[in-house]
């Protein structure tokens, strides 16, 4: 009789885990299972790094370069909200970058700021352009403010969208909410390579998990419906692009530990005018870093967008697309300043 209890019992849980395996687990899509994501403007360019950077190049070819930079576990359809106010006055390039949307997984499978500011750059060299102004949205917003002290003869503007680049907390930063693992280094195989655990575990990156990543990031909750959260996270499903979020952390973890003030001490480099731009309602990344943001880079403006959060240009685009054109249009290319 006891062990037909355990038989029984055993095979429970071995149906219990099947069927979470069967709801929760979520396979790897290619581009082709992807293909609404791709819109008449979608380039695919070949980089020297070996990846293939899925971007659009829309707008104005004659205004003023405007290249658009997305966080963490986004795409550039982020900033698609933006496109219908912006396009007719400024020349809008967007891209997706290494491990995200249809970009994906490339060789060297090193996703720091510094390795996707470098991919940024070699693709505006390879379409010629030379002068832009930089918007970058969370991790993105880390990689514009790298690509205004690297190339600082090129970058005319910087828009930092609820960005990181300095730390979070007071003294330095505070990652504990996220994890206590001690940082692994690139002398570790495991700096760019998963376990097969890990692995498997990255394909339960899914909408269940999108959906309550998203209502961190979205002050109104009305807005993250079925059809949103499908968006949203399908295309996260590229294959390779699960498994390079995990690494993406995994090595900014890494960085931070190394430099614990990050950019903070860079800042008054930056010459060319900036506008620092944050949801009210973020509860991501804290006022005060926005307020350091404009204390120490000198030519900054600071504007809060009301009841929005981490992703002000999607909650409200055309309040803050409207920003974003009275900044161009009258800050970028002075030199009075």
């Amino acid at each position: 009789m006891v062990k037909k209890i355990i038989i029984g019992f055993s095979l429970l849980i071995v149906v219990a885990l099947l069927a979470v395996f069967a709801v929760f687990y979520k396979s790897d899509l290619t581009r082709e299972d992807l293909s609404e994501y791709v819109s008449v403007t979608s380039r695919f360019a070949d980089l020297p790094n070996g990846a293939s950077m899925h971007y659009r190049d829309e707008g104005n070819r004659e205004g003023k370069v405007l290249v658009m930079i997305h966080g963490g576990f986004g795409s550039l359809q982020n900033w698609e909200g933006w496109i219908p106010y912006l396009k007719d006055d400024y020349r809008l390039i967007s891209m997706d970058l290494l491990g995200h949307g249809l970009t994906g997984a490339y060789p060297e499978n090193v996703y720091t700021r510094i390795t996707e500011r470098d991919a940024v750059h070699m693709l505006l060299q390879s379409l010629g352009v030379d002068k832009y102004t930089v918007a970058g949205n969370s991790f993105g917003g880390g990689i514009a403010l790298e690509m205004a002290l690297a190339y600082p003869d090129e970058v005319e503007g910087l828009i930092l969208v609820d960005s990181e680049g300095i730390p979070n907390g007071e003294n330095g930063y505070d990652a504990s909410i996220f994890t206590d693992v001690k940082p692994v280094g690139p002398d570790d195989p495991a700096y760019k390579t998963l376990t097969w655990l890990e692995t498997l575990g990255s394909k339960f990156i899914g909408p269940a998990v999108i959906r309550e990543a998203l209502k961190k990031m979205i002050y109104n909750h009305a807005l993250i419906t079925e059809p949103f959260v499908r968006w949203f996270g399908r295309v996260l499903r590229y294959r390779g692009n699960r498994e390079a979020q995990l690494l993406m952390f995994r090595q900014g973890l890494y960085l931070v530990s190394l430099n614990p003030q990050d950019l903070l001490p860079r800042l008054p480099e930056i010459k060319c005018s900036a506008l620092i731009m944050a949801g009210r309602e973020d509860t991501l990344v804290p006022l005060r870093v926005e307020k350091k943001f404009k204390k120490y880079i000198k030519r900054s403006k600071l504007v809060l967008v009301d009841e929005a959060g981490h992703m002000p240009m999607i909650e409200k685009p055309k309040e803050t697309a409207e920003v974003i054109s009275v900044f161009m249009r009258d800050e970028i290319g002075r030199k009075d300043l």
